[in-house]
């Protein structure tokens, strides 16, 4: 995940508010040096380094949040973790629903990356890969939590580093 540096103002010691680019605070505070954690400091800024939310969760049930982080003297950066997130009986029903629906999606895919073994001009299917599409197969109904999935590992692909 891309990570920008931008300023914010200190509060109490602590980043506030919102980003700022180094232009703007160069624009009004002519002839400071930016790079020198004790001028900016002195300004009331400090150097942020900014990560994006995550884009990867799905779950209703989790949000994700940012936390300031202090690097080292003068330097912060934001840091995102997971927390619940309190549903209703009727939400909790719907993220379930679009838990199942998303992990069939996926599992769809994956046996679709390995149809082209069960075709007759292709040879024989190994062993390992009857049982890595079977397991595929068995996903949903043996699965409780649809946001917390053991997957199968490929066997074309045991470090899980082709997709």
């Amino acid at each position: 995940m891309k990570q920008e540096t931008f300023y914010k103002k200190l509060q109490d010691g602590s980043p506030s508010g919102n980003l700022e680019v180094r232009s703007n605070i160069e624009t009004c505070n002519p002839g400071v040096n930016l790079d020198d954690a004790t001028e900016l400091a002195n300004l009331g800024y400090c150097k942020y380094l900014y990560t994006p939310e995550p884009t990867d969760n799905h779950n209703m049930a989790k949000k994700y949040v940012s936390n300031d982080v202090e690097v080292e003297d003068g330097l912060w950066k934001n840091s995102w973790s997971l927390e619940d997130v309190t549903l209703t009986a009727d939400e909790q029903t719907a993220n379930r629903e679009a838990g199942f629906r998303m992990l069939r999606a996926d599992r769809d895919f994956f046996l679709q990356r390995t149809d082209h073994w069960a075709l007759s001009d292709t040879g024989t299917m190994t062993s390992e890969m009857s049982a890595y599409r079977q397991a595929l197969r068995d996903l949903p109904s043996n699965t409780t939590d649809p946001f917390d999935v053991t997957w199968p590992i490929d066997p074309t692909d045991p470090n899980g580093t082709k997709y």
